[in-house]
């Protein structure tokens, strides 16, 4: 697996101290994760500061993780919005995934 993540270590570096706590979700969900990092750099980056609300429930998203990311430039601007609600929703995130 460290040729996929190896183009992207100088991204991981950047955010090490945003990634590190997470990085044991992050490698559970790494294929669903790896289909954003096509993205511009600079939408990756600021996906990251929502990294702390959404990674402790990836577990529950799962499914989704992979059908929002052709969403991912529409929903970014209501991420603000979406984040602080997250946690409440996420239970029916199973339902939206069928």
């Amino acid at each position: 697996r460290f040729d996929q993540i190896e183009p992207h270590l100088p991204f991981v570096l950047d955010h090490v101290d945003v990634l590190a706590p997470h990085v044991g979700v992050i490698l559970k969900h790494f294929d669903a994760l790896l289909l954003y990092v096509d993205q511009p750099k600079d939408d990756l980056a600021s996906l990251v500061q929502y990294l702390p609300i959404f990674a402790p429930l990836f577990d529950t998203l799962g499914p989704n993780i992979a059908l929002a990311q052709p969403h991912i430039k529409a929903l970014a601007p209501h991420l603000s919005t979406i984040a602080p609600h997250a946690a409440r929703f996420a239970p029916y995130c199973a339902v939206s995934a069928i």
